[in-house]
């Protein structure tokens, strides 16, 4: 039985490579500069369910609701 990574367990990104994370911020700030802020975060949401990735799924729709996405939106 495969046991589920815990948040301690995950690549600390900022920390392993701090140049290619400096570099997806970039690029992420970029992509996102003519996009509502709202959309962002659903475009982020269906990314993360996409990738089958929980603590990035949980991340985005935590972000979504603090920008006032109705909750319809996001179920």
């Amino acid at each position: 039985m495969t046991q589920t990574p815990t948040t301690e367990d995950r690549l600390k990104i900022y920390k392993a490579s701090p140049e290619l994370y400096d570099a997806m911020m970039t690029l992420s700030a970029a992509a996102a500069r003519d996009i509502d802020p709202e959309l962002g975060e659903l475009i982020k949401i269906r990314a993360s369910q996409l990738n089958h990735c929980a603590f990035c799924l949980d991340m985005h729709t935590r972000d979504a609701r603090k920008l006032g996405v109705a909750e319809q939106k996001l179920d």
